[in-house]
């Protein structure tokens, strides 16, 4: 069963380029589509004593009519230590979970919406450091990208992105995370593929042609 990967930044294109590739470029396959939301198990934990010490609130964003969740967790040193190592071992779970039932299905293609680079995007931000992509958590999840037949890095300026989602993101946040995808890319010698002002015909033509290399 072969296993595709896309990674990048909100707003980048992730959820559409999957819908229009599984739709249009390989609909004859035994396909499944994967949003790699982690289910919280070890991290159930953290989350709870985040809230007891009120390192999570929640506040309405009038702009975007939602509500924005903030994880004020950078500087507690139980947050530090063990939330790196809990996010990634849960997420390890979901991911032989979600691998085993494809393959109880017969599915030829298994293909992620998120991959472990964005958890590691996320812990990074999370926490407020970048030292965190040398950490032994950061190994583990170089080494699951490496596992998977092909995973691609969608980019896109993040005032762009701010455009097309309009979900409350930070343009802080984004830019930082943009900066652990491209570190991730040279650490990992990933594909990035620039998604902005691009149409997703156009998008998706350059997917296929980086799938088409891995063999997919």
């Amino acid at each position: 069963m072969k296993r595709v990967a896309f990674c990048g930044i909100e707003g980048s294109g992730k959820t559409t380029a999957v819908r229009y590739l599984l739709e249009y470029q390989v609909s004859d396959r035994r396909k499944r589509k994967v949003w790699f939301r982690w289910r919280a198990f070890l991290t159930f934990i953290l989350y709870l004593y985040a809230k007891l010490r009120r390192l999570t609130y929640s506040y309405k964003d009038f702009s975007v009519y939602q509500d924005i969740k903030v994880h004020e967790w950078h500087g507690d040193i139980v947050l530090d230590r063990l939330y790196p190592y809990f996010l990634i071992f849960d997420m390890i779970l979901f991911y032989l979970a979600e691998v085993a039932y494809s393959l109880l299905r017969n599915n030829d293609l298994l293909v992620f919406d998120r991959f472990f680079l964005d958890a590691l995007a996320d812990i990074a931000w999370e926490l407020k450091r970048t030292t965190v992509l040398q950490s032994l958590p950061a190994v583990f999840v170089y080494r699951l990208v490496k596992k998977v037949d092909s995973c691609i890095i969608l980019d896109v300026d993040p005032t762009l992105s701010l455009q097309r989602k309009k979900d409350g993101s930070l343009l802080e946040e984004l830019e930082f995370k943009r900066d652990v995808y491209h570190f991730a890319a040279r650490h990992s010698s990933l594909p990035i593929v620039d998604t902005s002002n691009k149409s997703i015909s156009d998008v998706c033509g350059i997917l296929v042609n980086v799938l088409r290399d891995c063999g997919i």
